[in-house]
Parts: C-alpha cells; structure tokens; sequence
C-alpha cells in the first residue's frame, strides 16, 4: 500500500530509501499500521534491523526515511547467484536470529520473516526490514481473530490459521525455512532435508518442527 523510492539526502550526504504512503488512497487502518511500522523502526535500533530515520507529512503523504541498503535482498542474491556456501548462509541466519531476539526481548513479533525481508547491506552485514506487518504481542488492535496475515510459503501453522496471538516461535519456523531456502535454492514449501548439508539439519529440523 506504498511506493519505495531510492533517494539522496543532500545535508547528509548519504543515499536513503523513502517509503511513500498517498493519504488519499489509503485507508485509516493503511495509515496506521504505517505509523506502526515507523515507530517500531524508530524503537528498534540495532545493527541487524533497517533503522527508520524520520517520517514526515507532506502534501504527497506520509513519507518514512529509511537506511538504505544498497545489495538488495537475500532473494535476490540466491535468485542471481545460486544457494549460499554454508558458512555464508548460517552467518546470514545468526544476524537475523539477533534482529529477532532484539525485537522478541520487546515484545514484537515479526511475523514475515522470508528472504525478500532480509537486507544485504554490504561487508558481510544484513538488515531485518519491513516490519509493516508486525505484532506487539500485548497489543491487537491491527490484527482480527481469524485473520491471515503473513507470506503463506514461510508462515508457521499456527499463524496460518490464525495471525493474532502468535509468538515468537512462529518468527523461529519462519527464519528455519529462509534457512533452508538460502541453502539449497529450493522452494520451502516442501522440505527435503537431505538437500542440506547434515550440520544444518537438526537445526531447521527443530525450527520447522519437520
């Protein structure tokens, strides 16, 4: 429900990523889980999870200032360049699981783990981003009982059937399959561990409850 621009702060010197909301398209509940994932950008400062820089109103609507990463997304890379060596992809795994553990310490579930999510912003350094869809697990307000929200091919069961009260063991199913993804180029739709090297294994294994 919004357009992401590439642009260049010129007081800063620096390129970022500006994601436009246009208030006369969007509806309340678009408007405020906008500001939703704003603030939770805004709150969650760590190194592993794109930091939201400011947000302003302006006559083209609500505009998020964003890091910008410039390598693109852990989707990308596998879809130019194949499945990642083992020691990349665990490494890839660890910063996202420390994003995770930084966020879950507060209260907030992700809720779209998946490779398109996953930042690769240069040295070996990757940012968790779009935090659009997340849950403050004591607060519901954006989310209904029933309803679905999420990427069905990385979602767990449980927030499949229901998004509302997951925890952050759904966070862990997902991260286990993008896992796997980044392993072996594979779609995770339907697990077949022997394409993975046998350390990782018991690892997705136990995130993925396979």
């Amino acid at each position: 429900f919004a357009n992401v621009y590439l642009a260049h702060d010129s007081m800063l010197d620096q390129d970022v990523a500006i994601k436009i909301l246009k208030l006369g398209l969007a509806s309340q509940s678009e408007q405020d889980r906008f500001l939703f994932e704003a603030r939770i950008g805004a709150k969650l400062r760590h190194p592993n999870i794109i930091s939201v820089l400011d947000i302003i109103q302006s006559a083209d609507g609500l505009q998020m200032i964003m890091e910008y990463c410039p390598n693109g997304t852990l989707s990308d890379r596998i879809k130019a360049k194949g499945p990642l060596r083992p020691r990349a992809a665990i490494d890839i795994a660890r910063q996202v699981a420390q994003a995770l553990g930084h966020a879950h310490r507060r209260n907030y579930v992700h809720r779209d783990v998946k490779p398109a999510n996953i930042f690769m912003a240069g040295e070996g350094l990757v940012k968790l981003g779009d935090f659009g869809i997340a849950a403050y697990t004591d607060l519901h307000e954006f989310t209904q009982t029933g309803m679905i929200i999420g990427t069905p091919l990385y979602m767990a069961p449980e927030q499949a059937s229901d998004s509302r009260d997951v925890d952050p063991r759904a966070d862990v199913y997902s991260l286990g399959l993008t896992l796997y993804y980044a392993l072996t180029g594979r779609s995770p739709r339907v697990l077949d561990l022997d394409l993975v090297p046998p350390e990782f294994r018991t690892l997705i294994r136990r995130a993925t409850h396979a």
